[in-house]
């Protein structure tokens, strides 16, 4: 048998070559993302603090009022400002 074929199942070694692909994936971007992080799992993304009406991203420092969040559901602009954040940080 050739190298990667575990069995004479073409279907088989498809669903083992996808396993070893998502692992490798996995592992890569795990990696990566403690590295960008500083390997800090519980970092603080958001704060929602509806008494001050007011929702912050930590990373990009951006502010929206809680109301236009989370009631209108308009996070596309927190997005973006997080978005531009991690662009600059390249």
């Amino acid at each position: 048998m050739a190298v990667g074929q575990e069995s004479r199942s073409r279907v088989a070694n498809q669903k083992a070559a996808f396993h070893r692909l998502a692992d490798l994936l996995i592992e890569h971007y795990d990696l990566r993302g403690k590295q960008e992080r500083g390997e800090r799992s519980d970092e603080t993304i958001r704060t929602y603090h509806e008494p001050r009406n007011v929702v912050k991203d930590h990373a990009s420092g951006y502010q929206q009022e809680y109301r236009y969040v989370v009631e209108d559901g308009e996070i596309a602009d927190m997005l973006e400002a997080r978005k531009r954040e991690l662009m600059n940080e390249d």
